[in-house]
């Protein structure tokens, strides 16, 4: 029978520390699937994460509410921000 829906590992990290560097510690070296929320994103890319044979799903980023850039019609124009 298929293990699934099973918690293995739950880790704890100060608020200011990102996800994704946890995301070695989290996994037991027999999975086939990886799903993770968007503060995963990257993790298939890290150094200690990226020989592992496993399908990534990770979710993507929610969309901005500010306009793009395209929406505003600013597309082909050259813009400066001064911040």
């Amino acid at each position: 029978m298929p293990r699934s829906c099973l918690v293995y590992t739950v880790v704890g990290t100060a608020a200011n520390e990102p996800n994704v560097t946890q995301t070695e510690h989290l996994l037991h070296g027999e999975e086939k699937d990886v799903f993770l929320h968007a503060g995963y994103i990257g993790a298939d890319k890290r150094e200690e994460l990226k020989d592992r044979d496993v399908n990534w799903q990770i979710a993507m980023k929610r969309a901005s509410s500010k306009p793009s850039r395209k929406r505003a019609g600013l597309v082909g124009c050259c813009a400066s921000w001064n911040r």
